[in-house]
């Protein structure tokens, strides 16, 4: 988990220093989040998420 986080922070610091500002930066990234909730909370409506346990029938 820490080598996941610490590429977010890598990801953060090299948009800064390539002249992006801390904002637009963040602005972005909660853009993707918000992106990424919307296709999981349509694929849920859709019903085409696994609902996870065991199948009917499974032993």
């Amino acid at each position: 988990m820490m080598f996941v986080q610490a590429l977010g922070s890598g990801a953060v610091g090299l948009a800064v220093d390539g002249g992006a500002s801390y904002t637009l930066v963040f602005r972005v990234l909660a853009g993707g989040v918000a992106v990424i909730l919307i296709v999981l909370v349509g694929l849920y409506a859709d019903g085409r998420l696994p609902a996870g346990g065991r199948p009917a029938g499974a032993v």
